[in-house]
């Protein structure tokens, strides 16, 4: 299945790849893989399943992952992660590049470049 349109946004300094399915008029729904997972990885027929639904589907790579570009500077690991959690029940002092504003302020970015007010 070919996307209606793929290109990539830009959110200060990064790029965001993304594809959009189906008719552009229909409600939009963005979908963000997790973990390090690529757009890709969400099945044609899922997508198929949501265009014939009556939705526009919009998949991206989140920063760091598949197309989009990489931040520099070192992720912590998943063992800071839970070592932190443990520690302290919160990630307030941990060190990251990024953080979750940044990572909604991306997916506000792709919406931006396809002219969509709100999925």
């Amino acid at each position: 299945m070919e996307p209606r349109t793929s290109g990539t946004a830009r959110n200060g300094d990064v790029e965001l790849y993304f594809d959009a399915y189906g008719d552009s008029s229909n409600p939009p729904v963005l979908f963000v893989n997790g973990l390090g997972s690529q757009s890709i990885n969400f099945v044609p027929a899922w997508v198929h399943g949501f265009n014939r639904a009556g939705f526009c589907f919009i998949r991206m790579d989140n920063r760091d992952v598949g197309l989009s570009s990489k931040t520099p500077g070192q992720p912590p690991s998943m063992d800071q992660v839970l070592e932190q959690l443990t520690l302290e029940h919160s990630l307030g002092e941990l060190l990251t590049p990024y953080n979750l504003s940044d990572m909604a302020m991306d997916c506000l970015a792709v919406l931006d470049a396809l002219e969509i007010e709100q999925a």
